[in-house]
């Protein structure tokens, strides 16, 4: 026997129902009351399995009256009762959490004991779920909780693109927030320990390559400071619903299985490789932001401005250029320490890249109150094949060294010339003390860390051995030569040797008569200023240009599919889908054009975009001329 009660203030009605239930033969018991407070008193004095609810009564009226009534006693399934044929208040209402609705005068007695069949039993079923819902919650937060004291994460791998899902606790092993970001397995390796990134590596490219369940320990580097211990399991899987092979693993704090205490490095070799990675996240927290201003610098450049302001903005571009200087010797110095550093082999202008050194080297000399002289020495080819920005960046480093080293107020020359067909020399001439620069390449470069990142060390000696350290290198990198001679007392020789092949096909830098068509430049960029500089420089070269802007990854997805795209810009760091993985989905259905913006430029990265289908590269502060040259080349 059920128990029913109908709150409806129309006795008429409620006794239809009544009528109806005895029709149908239905064993129950029933209960009325013209309230919906009259209703509540009824269902705490008995055991009431169903209710039928009229939404207007006297004392509530619409959905108000089921709210108060699921607030009140929502462990009773309830039907709702409508008047006029008013259907959709009812399918609302089920939504709103009713079992089910009745529509008064159009039902029979055979349609009224089948909902309230179906009322009950659904609500019965409703019940379980939740009951299970709550127990599997309950289980799952235990198992977080147990994860948790145990230090024990769980993440997967894209072997594609390397992009990384972790587990809430694997993001508080490495000391982020959960979700705080879309990790990959480079930012995975940014923080092993230096010692144990091989071993990292090589373990993570076993297992994607054999198949077979594998296991690994390694330390893990905190903020420079805190060292752990993990424990690492992987093996392969197939997702049958992405339709994707992936990397599976588990990951462990076994920190306190160890000493926690970072012991101290056998040699200064360590001390300086941890302290490589601060370096890479330095220069790419500065270089985004710097990007910016160099677009926005551009931009001013080509604006109408008089004499006084085209100095005034000459000083700036010269001290941005110092900043860049700065901060490429810190990358080139981290890309060493890790056997990562490229060059490249593209067409430039030489004068124009020897005339930004130029520039440099006066604006330099008279901050320092020196003289500086610059001379060519016979002709230079105009375009030459080579690493534009790393001959240049040996050149202002040479350039620091001679200005540090030069007695105030004495002269520095410069002079230029090809030495041979296909070698260009560069000769600085000034007078001071000498120049080590064969420090990198005679000492232990262990010794040389020590003398540039020693803790004694002040700023005024230990940047001429960075210097020192990146031109040397560098020179090396490109198969030059780097050397220093004595003259007449105090008087130095600074040489650089360079072989440049030399190109008669240069850059195309009309920029107004190669976009002659209209363009659809995609830009996904997560950097609000970089994204206004970066669209207003794209949209200068041409009326027939217009930029599309994405801020993450998924917008970027939504707007090519959307808008008809001629070119992608594609930053790699952004929030939701990674730039990798954004690229690796437009490849599945697309061959558009797509250039990479970084902010870390690596060997890796560089193979990574290439892999999954990018058609350039191009590292952050972009220059203009540069991404005009390479977009043109694919449209």
């Amino acid at each position: 026997m059920k128990h029913i009660l109908v709150i409806e203030d129309n006795d008429a009605d409620a006794e239809l129902i009544r009528i109806l239930l005895d029709e149908a033969g239905f064993k129950h018991r029933f209960y009325h009351s013209t309230s919906l407070k009259g209703g509540f008193e009824i269902l705490h004095e008995h055991e009431i399995d169903i209710v039928l609810l009229d939404l207007s009564l006297q004392d509530s009226i619409g959905f108000n009256t089921l709210k108060n009534y699921q607030s009140e006693a929502s462990d009773t399934p309830v039907i709702i009762l409508t008047g006029n044929n008013n259907e959709v208040v009812g399918m609302q209402s089920v939504k709103a959490g009713a079992q089910d609705f009745l529509i008064k005068h159009n039902f029979d007695a055979k349609r009224l004991v089948s909902s309230i069949r179906f009322s009950i039993q659904r609500f019965k079923t409703q019940s379980k779920f939740k009951q299970e819902a709550t127990e599997l919650s309950i289980k799952e937060k235990r198992a977080r909780e147990a994860h948790q004291l145990a230090h024990f994460g769980n993440w997967e791998m894209d072997i594609v693109n390397y992009a990384m899902k972790w587990s809430d606790e694997t993001y508080r092993i490495f000391g982020f927030q959960p979700n705080s970001f879309s990790p990959t397995l480079t930012d995975y390796l940014e923080y092993v320990h230096v010692g144990d990134k091989e071993k990292v590596n090589d373990f993570f490219q076993g297992v994607i390559k054999t198949g077979e369940v594998g296991r690994v320990e390694h330390r893990l580097v905190i903020n420079n400071r805190t060292l752990k211990y993990l424990a690492v399991q992987a093996r392969v899987n197939y997702d049958e619903l992405t339709n994707k092979i992936l990397l599976i693993g588990t990951i462990q704090d076994i920190t306190y299985q160890k000493d926690n205490r970072l012991p101290e490095p056998d040699n200064q070799q360590e001390l300086a490789d941890e302290k490589n990675s601060r370096f890479t996240r330095l220069s790419y927290n500065i270089r985004t932001p710097l990007s910016s201003i160099v677009n926005l610098l551009y931009l001013l450049e080509k604006s109408n401005i008089s004499n006084q302001q085209r100095e005034l903005l000459d000083g700036l571009k010269n001290s941005v250029d110092d900043l860049s200087v700065v901060l490429n010797n810190l990358l080139n110095y981290s890309l060493f320490m890790s056997a990562d550093l490229r060059s490249q082999h593209e067409v430039f202008h030489l004068g124009e890249m020897l005339e930004n050194v130029i520039r440099s080297g006066r604006f330099k000399t008279e901050q320092a109150e020196m003289k500086f002289e610059c001379e060519k020495l016979g002709e230079l080819p105009t375009f030459v094949r080579g690493d534009e920005s790393k001959i240049q960046q040996v050149l202002l480093n040479m350039l620091e060294l001679a200005i540090m080293h030069t007695v105030q107020e004495e002269k520095i020359r410069m002079e230029l010339e090809m030495s041979e067909p296909h070698v260009l020399q560069v000769c600085i001439r000034y007078s001071g003390t000498l120049v080590n620069v064969d420090l990198p390449e005679a000492r232990e470069d262990s010794e040389l860390m020590k003398m540039i990142f020693g803790d004694d060390q002040d700023e005024k000696s230990a940047l001429p051995h960075l210097s020192t350290f990146i031109a040397a290198k560098l020179s090396k990198l490109l198969d030059g030569r780097l050397d220093i001679s004595t003259q007449m007392g105090s008087k130095r020789l600074l040489r650089f040797r360079m072989p440049l092949e030399i190109s008669k096909k240069g850059k195309n830098k009309d920029q107004t008569g190669v976009l002659n068509r209209k363009v659809n430049i995609l830009l996904v960029e997560d950097h609000f200023l970089n994204q206004i500089a970066t669209k207003k420089v794209l949209t200068s070269w041409s009326e027939l240009v217009s930029v599309i802007t994405a801020d993450n990854g998924e917008e970027a997805l939504t707007q090519f599919e959307k808008e008809k795209i001629d070119l992608i810009l594609m930053d790699l760091k952004i929030p939701k889908i990674s730039g990798i993985e954004a690229a690796r989905i437009i490849r599945e259905t697309s061959q558009v054009p797509i250039i990479a913006l970084t902010a870390s430029s690596s060997k890796q990265e560089e193979e990574r975009c290439f892999t999954v289908g990018m058609n350039d590269y191009i590292s952050k502060p972009i220059k203009p001329e540069e991404l005009y040259s390479k977009i043109t080349q694919l449209i």
